[in-house]
């Protein structure tokens, strides 16, 4: 049977709502992504990478400077959004998938790999490490995939890197990522290659 696997984005749309549940406006989007998924994988879509998320901006009118940098919290369930507004916030949810392409892994393997993190008060930084080895006579270029999960098998990050392995060589490949601590401690990873990201 063929081996099948998905990329998702779950793109979320804040808005305002009133007293009488009828939206006023869209505040901005927030967006999250995971690689490499399996059917039957269950997802916690939260941010990986928060460095990337402290400098992004939504589009408001002057009544909401307040969120022209928007403190996104680390636990989508949670509303990302100050206390100084007055207005009730809600995020719609939309989830798209598109299938990869695996490409040719003749003479590709993952010969090991290893998972640490370091806990703090709100998030675990976690590093993924990777030996890989070409035994082809030409190089190879492919999406390296380290797919965590926590101890109840939920994926909960999915950090990714373009690799290029040389001729009969073996690579060490590093993946970094922050998961939040609300969705439980890394437990269970494995590494996979594909040729497209998406």
């Amino acid at each position: 049977m063929k081996e099948q696997r998905y990329s998702a984005e779950a793109k979320g749309v804040i808005k305002t709502v009133n007293s009488h549940n009828s939206v006023n406006e869209v505040l901005g989007t927030i967006n999250f992504k995971a690689y490499g998924m399996e059917p039957g994988d269950w997802w916690i879509a939260s941010m990986t990478q928060p460095r990337n998320f402290a400098y992004q901006t939504l589009a408001t009118d002057g009544r909401y400077s307040c969120l022209k940098q928007i403190p996104l919290v680390f636990d989508p369930r949670e509303i990302p959004l100050p206390r100084l507004l007055p207005n009730d916030v809600e995020i719609d949810w939309t989830v798209e998938y598109t299938t990869p392409e695996l490409g040719d892994q003749r003479g590709l393997e993952v010969i090991n790999s290893d998972i640490s993190f370091t806990a703090s008060e709100y998030i675990n930084r976690v590093k993924v490490t990777a030996d890989i080895e070409n035994k082809n006579s030409s190089s190879k270029s492919f999406f390296v995939i380290a797919r965590i999960y926590n101890k109840s098998g939920v994926l909960i990050a999915t950090p990714t890197t373009r690799e290029k392995f040389e001729p009969n060589s073996t690579n060490r490949v590093q993946l970094n990522c922050s998961v939040s601590v609300f969705i439980g401690e890394p437990d269970i990873h494995d590494v996979v290659l594909q040729r497209t990201q998406s």
